[in-house]
C-alpha cells in the first residue's frame, strides 16, 4: 500500500497564542510525532505571524492548497481547527477546497473525513467554535480600544507622520500623541515650498529629498505620498479614530494652523486648466498582464500623464510576488494607439476577417468541453472574489488593514471581476452561435466596407464601445507584444453583438 503523504500545517499570529500552547515549536513537535506514529511521509507548511482570518496573506497555506489541488497530498494535519482559520467563512472555503481534493483533515483529537457528512459536520462545528472564540476576543479588544479612545488616549498603532507616542503625564498605562519636532519641521518646509515658493507637490518632493528630509522610513518622498500626508486633518489637531461602532474624535496637538492647512490642501486639489488630464481609459477591463494580473488606467496629476498599470505591482501584493514585467507603468497614449491601429487594420481587411472566421468555425466543433470547463472555472473564481471581498471588508472593519489597502484590494477585485464577467459574456455568445455562421463568410466584404466608413477618427468612448462589441481580450506578454482576441460582429453592421467568427491577432513590441 502506498504510504500517505501528509501536510503538517502550523500557524501562529501573536504571542498570546504561544501562551495558549499554540507556539510554532509546540505545533510542529505535536504534528511531527503524529506523522511518525502513523507512518506518513510529510511536508511542513509554516505561516508565522499571520492572522487566520484570510487566505491570500498566507503563502504556506496557498502552497498547501495548490499541492492538494494537484493531487500531491492525502492528509492535512493541524493541532486544532483554529489553525486553519479563525473566521468561519474562511474556514468553510478551506474545508471545501480540501473536500474537493479528497483530503482527510487530521487533528490529535481525531480524523475528519470531509467527504463523509458526519466528519464534515464535526469539522464545521469545531470551526464555528473557533470563529466564536475569535469573535469574542475581537469584541473584547475593540471594546477596550473604544474606551481608550473615548478617554482621549491613543488607541494603538503607529503615530501619524509628525507625531510620536508619549507616556500619559498623569501616569496611566495609556499613550498620548506629542509632536515629533523633526518630522513636523519637514511638514512645515513642504507647506512653505508649496504656499510661499510656488512649488507643486512634485517639485516640493525634489527639494525635500535633495536636502535629506526623507520619510519616516528613510525613503525618498514621492508626490502622492506627500500629498497624502498634507491632506490629513490631524495636522490641525483633529484626529478621528474609526471604530466599528462609529468615529471617535481625539484631541491632539496641532502642527499647522487651520488657515495654513486649508490653503495647502486647496493647492493640492487644484488642477490648472492647461493641465487637465483625460481620465478616460478605453482599455481598462480588457487588458491582462502576462503575470495574471489585470491592467488598468492610472493618472498622475502633477506630471499630466496617463498610464496603464498592472494590479500586481504594488501593495498589498508581497514584494517577491509582484509583477516582474515591463516598467511599472505603460504610457496610455502609446498603448491605446497600438491597440486601435491593430483593431482598425483587422476590421477593414476582408481577407483577414475571412481567415479569422474560418479558423474559428474549424475549431468550434472541438471547443465545447473547453468552453464548459472555462465557464466553471470563471464561475468558481467569481465566487472566490465574493468571499475575498467579504474578507477584506471584515479585515478593514477590525483595523487589520488600512483604508489605502482596502481601496487597492477592492479596486483589484473589481478589475478582475469585470474581466471575468466579460469572459462569461464571451462564453454566452459562443453558446448562442449556430453553424449558420458559415453562410456569413461570403458577406465579410460588407463588414469590412462598413468598418472602413464608420471607424474613421473615433473618440476614445467610441473605441471602447467597439471593444465592448468585439468582447475584446488583450494579453500583454513579457516582451510587451500584444495578443488580441475577441468575437467578430455579424456582417453589415457594427451594432449587434452577434458573432460570425473569432478575432485573433498578435501585435509585436514597438521597436
Amino acid at each position: 500500500m502506498t504510504q500517505p503523504t501528509a501536510a503538517l500545517y502550523v500557524r501562529v499570529s501573536t504571542r498570546h497564542q504561544a501562551e495558549e500552547g499554540f507556539s510554532l515549536a509546540n505545533q510542529q513537535d505535536a504534528l511531527t510525532a503524529l506523522a511518525q506514529e502513523r507512518g506518513w511521509s510529510f511536508r511542513l507548511y509554516v505561516d508565522a505571524g499571520v492572522s487566520g482570518e484570510r487566505i491570500d496573506n498566507r503563502p504556506a497555506l496557498l502552497d498547501l492548497l495548490n499541492a492538494t489541488a494537484n493531487g500531491e497530498l492525502d492528509v492535512v494535519a493541524v493541532v486544532d481547527e483554529s489553525r486553519l482559520a479563525r473566521d468561519e467563512l474562511t474556514a468553510a472555503v478551506i474545508r471545501d477546497k480540501l473536500k474537493k481534493a479528497g483530503i482527510t483533515l487530521v487533528t490529535p483529537s481525531g480524523d475528519r473525513d470531509l467527504s463523509d457528512p458526519s466528519g464534515s459536520f464535526v469539522a464545521t462545528v469545531l470551526g464555528a467554535a473557533a470563529a466564536l472564540e475569535q469573535d469574542l476576543r475581537t469584541a473584547k479588544m475593540t471594546a477596550g480600544l473604544k474606551a481608550t479612545a473615548k478617554a482621549g488616549f491613543w488607541p494603538g498603532g503607529p503615530a501619524p507622520f509628525g507625531y510620536q507616542l508619549a507616556a500619559d503625564p498623569k501616569g496611566s498605562k495609556h499613550k498620548i500623541l506629542s509632536i515629533n519636532e523633526s518630522e513636523a519641521s519637514v511638514i512645515h518646509q513642504a507647506v512653505s515650498l508649496i504656499l510661499d515658493h510656488g512649488h507643486s507637490t512634485w517639485t516640493a518632493t525634489k527639494v525635500l529629498n535633495a536636502t535629506g528630509n526623507h520619510t519616516r522610513s528613510g525613503k525618498p518622498w514621492y508626490f502622492r505620498n506627500l500629498a497624502h500626508q498634507l491632506n490629513k486633518p490631524s495636522l490641525t489637531g483633529r484626529f478621528t479614530y474609526q471604530h466599528p461602532s462609529g468615529p471617535i474624535p481625539i484631541q491632539i496637538p496641532a502642527i499647522l494652523t487651520e488657515s495654513r492647512c486649508q490653503a495647502v490642501q486647496a493647492v493640492i486639489r487644484a488642477v490648472p486648466g492647461d493641465q487637465t488630464i483625460n481620465k478616460f481609459y478605453p482599455l481598462t477591463g480588457y487588458l491582462k498582464c502576462a503575470c495574471g494580473g489585470s491592467i488598468s488606467g492610472v493618472s498622475r496629476k502633477d506630471r499630466d500623464t496617463r498610464y496603464y498599470k498592472c494590479s500586481r505591482t504594488s501593495a498589498p501584493i508581497p514584494t517577491d510576488q509582484r509583477c516582474p514585467h515591463y516598467p511599472r507603468q505603460l504610457p496610455a497614449d502609446q498603448l491605446e494607439t497600438q491597440v486601435w491601429d491593430a483593431i482598425h487594420d483587422l476590421l477593414t481587411n476582408p481577407d483577414r476577417l475571412r481567415q479569422a472566421a474560418q479558423r474559428h468555425i474549424a475549431a468550434s466543433t472541438h471547443a465545447a468541453p473547453q468552453k464548459a470547463n472555462q465557464r466553471a472555472t470563471v464561475a468558481y473564481r467569481l465566487d472566490e472574489l465574493d468571499l475575498e471581498e467579504v474578507g477584506v471588508i471584515r479585515a478593514h472593519a477590525r483595523d487589520h488593514i488600512t483604508n489605502t489597502q482596502l481601496a487597492t484590494t477592492l479596486d483589484r477585485i473589481s478589475d478582475e471581476r469585470t474581466t471575468l464577467r466579460g469572459h462569461l459574456n464571451q462564453l454566452d455568445l459562443w453558446d448562442q452561435q449556430s453553424w449558420a455562421n458559415q453562410a456569413n463568410l461570403d458577406q465579410l466584404q460588407h463588414l469590412a466596407q462598413d468598418a472602413e466608413t464608420r471607424l474613421k477618427d473615433p473618440t476614445a468612448q467610441e473605441q471602447r464601445r467597439i471593444y465592448e462589441l468585439l468582447q475584446l481580450g488583450i494579453t500583454i506578454a513579457a516582451d510587451r507584444s500584444l495578443d488580441i482576441a475577441g468575437s467578430l460582429p455579424s456582417h453589415g453592421t457594427l451594432d449587434p453583438p452577434e458573432t460570425s467568427g473569432q478575432l485573433s491577432t498578435k501585435v509585436p513590441q514597438d521597436p
